[in-house]
C-alpha cells in the first residue's frame, strides 16, 4: 500500500514540475541547412551563447532547445567544414517557440565568425491565445509602481481609478484572474484574490493572457498574469528604486471631520445654527436642533452635562478630534467656557481624525550574481520590496504597509 502511495506522490510531483516548466520557460527551434545546396546539415551544434544549453541537429537538420528562460539571447551554430554563425537578439518568451534557422556556408579553413541579427516574426504561428508580453525594458521606460499598474496599460484590462489595484479583465471580476509567479499560483484560497505585489526590478518577463487559454491553465475565467523573475548571472548586478509621493488629502473638499466640513459645520458654527438651531438666514438647522435644545431637552436632569451648552460642544469636538476641532476646543478652554483640566492634552498629537499627513512610497532593491567560492557554478538573486500607502480617511492606522 505504501509503495502505491509513494508512486502517486512521485507522479504528482513530476506533474507539478512539468507544469512549472511550461509556465515559466520558452523554446528555441529551427533548422540548419547548407547555404548553397539547401541540404540539411545533421550533427550541427547549436549553443545558447554564455550558457550550457544547446542541442544538435537531427538527420533532417532540425533542432530544438527547451526550458529556456525568457530573455534575449545570442545563438551560435557551428559545424566542421562550415563557417560559425552567431544570431544575436533572439527573443524567448514564456510558452512560445522562437524559430531560428541557419544557412551555413562551407569554409575550408576556419575563418571569421558571421553575425546575423535575428528578427522577431510579425505573427507568432505557435500562439493561439490573446496575449501580450511585457519585457523589463518596457517596465523601465514607464512609471509603473506595481504589476497592477502594468496590467492597467494593457488592452482589454481596466486598471485605473477604483480599479487601480484590482484590474478587471474583459469585464470580469478581479477574483476571476489567475496570478502566477515562477509557475506558482499566488491566489488567496479563501477570497480567490490574486496577490500581485511583486518587485518590478526582479521581473524578467510578464505574460498577460486575456483569452484562448491552453489546457494547462485551470481556474481561469477572465485573465492570466504569468510573471517570471530574473536569475543570477556571471557578474554581480543590483538595483535600487525608490518612489515617493508627498503627504496629501486623497479626496476633494475639506477633511471629513474638519471644522469647515459640511457634516461638521451644523454642529460647530453659529452661522449654521449650531447653538440656537436657526441658521443666519432664518432657516432651521435641519441636521441638528442646536446645543441649547440638546443640553436642556435631549439630556435629562441629573446628567452631568445637563444645561452645559459649551461642555456638550466640547465633548463633540473631542470625539471628532481633527486639528481644527482641537484648535476650537483649545480656544474654548482658554476663554474659560469649558471646565476641567486639559493641560495634559497634546493639541497636535491627539488629533486622531487628522489625515493626509502620511506620505506614500515604494522601495525596491535587487542583488544577484555568482555565489562566492563556487567557481561561478552557483548563482543567486535576491529581491526585496516594501510599500507604504496612506489611507484616504481616518482609520486605526494611518497607512497600509506591505513587505
Amino acid at each position: 500500500m505504501w509503495k502505491k502511495s509513494v508512486l502517486i506522490s512521485v507522479l504528482i510531483l513530476a506533474l507539478g514540475v512539468s507544469l512549472s516548466f511550461a509556465a515559466t520557460t520558452g523554446k528555441i527551434a529551427g533548422r540548419v541547412v547548407d547555404a548553397e545546396t539547401g541540404d540539411p546539415l545533421p550533427g550541427a551544434k547549436i549553443i545558447i551563447d554564455g550558457t550550457l544549453q544547446g542541442a544538435a541537429t537531427d538527420m533532417d537538420g532540425y533542432y530544438f532547445i527547451i526550458n529556456v528562460r525568457p530573455g534575449e539571447y545570442n545563438l551560435k551554430a557551428s559545424m566542421i567544414g562550415y563557417q560559425t554563425q552567431l544570431q544575436t537578439g533572439v527573443l524567448v518568451s514564456v510558452d512560445r517557440t522562437a524559430t531560428v534557422d541557419f544557412m551555413m556556408k562551407q569554409e575550408a579553413i576556419e575563418g571569421e565568425e558571421v553575425t546575423i541579427i535575428a528578427e522577431r516574426p510579425v505573427v507568432q504561428m505557435d500562439v493561439s491565445s490573446t496575449q501580450a508580453v511585457i519585457s523589463p525594458a518596457a517596465i523601465e521606460n514607464n512609471n509603473y509602481k506595481t504589476v497592477a499598474d502594468v496590467m492597467g496599460s494593457q488592452p482589454g484590462v481596466i486598471g485605473f481609478g477604483a480599479r487601480a489595484s484590482r484590474p478587471m479583465f474583459r469585464g470580469s471580476a478581479f477574483e476571476d484572474t489567475e496570478f502566477s509567479l515562477d509557475g506558482m499560483g499566488l491566489v488567496d484560497d479563501i477570497s480567490n484574490k490574486p496577490y500581485m505585489k511583486v518587485n518590478l526590478g526582479a521581473v524578467q518577463e510578464i505574460q498577460v493572457i486575456t483569452g484562448g487559454f491552453n489546457a494547462e491553465y485551470g481556474n481561469v475565467r477572465s485573465g492570466l498574469i504569468n510573471v517570471v523573475t530574473k536569475e543570477g548571472s556571471n557578474r554581480y548586478t543590483g538595483s535600487i528604486d525608490f518612489k515617493y509621493s508627498p503627504a496629501q488629502v486623497k479626496h476633494f473638499g475639506p477633511l471629513i471631520y474638519g471644522s469647515n466640513s459640511p457634516i461638521v459645520l451644523p454642529f460647530v458654527s453659529e452661522e449654521y445654527g449650531a447653538f440656537s438651531g436657526v441658521q443666519a438666514d432664518g432657516s432651521p438647522n435641519y441636521m441638528f436642533p442646536g446645543w441649547e435644545k440638546y443640553s436642556t431637552e435631549t439630556l435629562q436632569p441629573g446628567d452631568p452635562h445637563y444645561g452645559s451648552t459649551y461642555e456638550n460642544l466640547a465633548l463633540y469636538l473631542w470625539r471628532h478630534r481633527s486639528k481644527s476641532n482641537l484648535d476650537m476646543l483649545r480656544r474654548l478652554y482658554e476663554e474659560g467656557k469649558v471646565q476641567g483640566d486639559l493641560s495634559n492634552v497634546d493639541w497636535d498629537e491627539d488629533a486622531v481624525f487628522e489625515y493626509g499627513t502620511t506620505p506614500d512610497w515604494v522601495g525596491e532593491a535587487t542583488f544577484g550574481g555568482p555565489l562566492p567560492f563556487t567557481g561561478n557554478k552557483v548563482k543567486f538573486f535576491l529581491s526585496h520590496r516594501q510599500e507604504q500607502t496612506a489611507y484616504a480617511r481616518t482609520l486605526a492606522v494611518k497607512a497600509y504597509t506591505d513587505r
